[in-house]
């Protein structure tokens, strides 16, 4: 379900979540325009490793991820004279269903590296000098708490996959009252013990 924000004196809604369909583009672009097997070593020598395949291999099934990535989002977008594809069939149409994980997750790693570039200036944009967090600031360092906090318990008590996202909950909860991660943490402590 999408939020939709009505804009003052009419327009088109605007939906948060669609964001992401406006800066994909951007940074597809930027991953394009830093495609080249020199500048990103780390990630061709993972595939090539994982695979135990050489380098050029490895470049090959990347350049292959590429490709098939942005056929995937062209098929997203559809056009008029196209019949909805299901997400199964952009990914199967596009070949990035077929493309093997370590193609996948390098060229995914590409992306990731630009977006982490992309978010520290959003982040800055967004964030007054020596004023209050974004909201979005703000998540991202209780999300970061509430972890730590969980994996400590859960490291300590032995905890199901459910029990841990539980307990994660529980945490943002707790920073949504405005109960301080100082309190949460003695607290979590004391109770666990897990003095440090």
């Amino acid at each position: 379900m999408s939020l939709n924000i009505r804009p003052s004196g009419g327009g088109a809604p605007y939906s948060p979540q669609r964001d992401l369909a406006y800066l994909l583009p951007a940074m597809l672009k930027r991953v394009s325009h830093l495609f080249d097997k020199d500048f990103w070593p780390e990630i061709v020598h993972y595939v090539a490793r994982v695979r135990s395949v050489p380098v050029d291999a490895a470049w090959e099934l990347l350049v292959d991820a590429s490709q098939a990535y942005s056929k995937y989002v062209n098929l997203c977008a559809g056009d008029s004279t196209s019949v909805q594809r299901s997400i199964k069939d952009c990914m199967e149409e596009s070949g990035w269903a077929a493309i093997p994980s370590e193609g996948q997750i390098g060229y995914l790693a590409m992306l990731g590296q630009v977006l982490t570039g992309q978010l520290y200036n959003a982040v800055r944009d967004v964030t007054p000098m020596a004023g209050p967090h974004s909201e979005l600031v703000q998540y991202y360092l209780d999300t970061a708490q509430s972890s730590d906090v969980s994996r400590r318990v859960t490291n300590r008590l032995k905890l199901s996959d459910d029990l841990k996202t539980d307990l994660r909950h529980i945490l943002i909860r707790l920073r949504d009252e405005d109960v301080s991660w100082d309190v949460i943490n003695r607290v979590v402590t004391q109770q666990v013990n897990l003095e440090e």
